[in-house]
């Protein structure tokens, strides 16, 4: 049980969110790196995968979405 999950997890990530994980790739080859920025809010001209807290007793949020990572072309 715990092999399948393991196995279909990331196909549910990765279909979920392709259009991040293809913009990923395109970058990538740009010279692309991920820097750690303070936590904010998602620009919403990008694409990212952003995270939120949750209330595991209510599964409210209890939070704005939030990004921790950005992905950036360096400049020459």
């Amino acid at each position: 049980m715990i092999a399948a999950l393991l196995l279909i997890f990331p196909v549910l990530v990765h279909t979920s969110n392709e259009k991040f994980f293809e913009k990923v790739s395109e970058d990538y080859k740009k010279g692309a790196v991920w820097i750690e920025v303070e936590p904010r809010q998602p620009d919403p001209n990008s694409e990212s995968i952003t995270l939120q807290c949750m209330d595991p007793e209510t599964n409210v949020p209890c939070s704005e979405p939030y990004i921790i990572y950005k992905l950036t072309i360096p400049k020459n």
